[in-house]
């Protein structure tokens, strides 16, 4: 009965992860619970980017498609950057009760020029059951490359915390290049 996996819970901190990563991670809702960085919080004028795995080989459409793609990612970063600088005119002081309230409001408007490839960090609780599922789903082959390549670091970390409730994953190489992981018991 995987009942009872949902009895233990493991908190994992991504960093370095995109946007659109974590749009996909949090519509695995049962059993997991989240908390992401925000872009009304955070200041994202200096924010990194990530790169879609599915660019890191070095063949010649790859490069043009990533200078592209830099570029692109460039005239976002200006872009938001140029929108708060003119936010901080549009939003008078006055109309704020507290500073933290126009900064917040400044930087929810002008996030909305930011890629899915934004960088973001995620703080996730969730239980065995729940983590076993992700696995399942997100090391497949029909996962977003960097969703698998995620999935599989969980794994690895789950199999060294807790082998005998993720030991039955078994890695394997697909022909791009890329990993996969099924489990011998599925859906517990």
């Amino acid at each position: 009965d995987g009942s009872v996996f949902e009895h233990v819970n493991y908190g994992l901190v991504f960093t370095g992860v995109s946007r659109s990563l974590t749009h996909e991670l949090v519509r695995h809702r049962a059993g997991f619970a989240y908390s992401q960085r925000s872009q009304r919080y955070v200041d994202e004028t200096e924010a990194a980017f990530v790169l879609p795995p599915a660019l890191a080989s070095e063949s010649e459409g790859n490069a043009r498609a990533t200078r592209i793609l830099e570029k692109v990612l460039k005239t976002a970063a200006d872009g938001y950057a140029a929108l708060v600088e003119a936010l901080q005119d549009a939003f008078p002081r006055e109309n704020f009760e507290h500073a933290t309230d126009r900064r917040k409001a400044i930087r929810q408007a002008a996030r909305a020029v930011l890629p899915n490839a934004t960088e973001t960090k995620i703080f996730v609780t969730g239980n065995v059951r729940a983590w076993r599922h992700f696995i399942e789903m997100r090391a497949a082959s029909f996962a977003d490359w960097e969703i698998r390549s995620l999935a599989l670091a969980v794994l690895e970390v789950l199999q060294q915390e807790a082998p005998l409730l993720f030991g039955d994953f078994t890695v394997s190489d697909l022909p791009d290049g890329t990993k996969i992981a099924v489990p011998k018991h599925s859906k517990v």
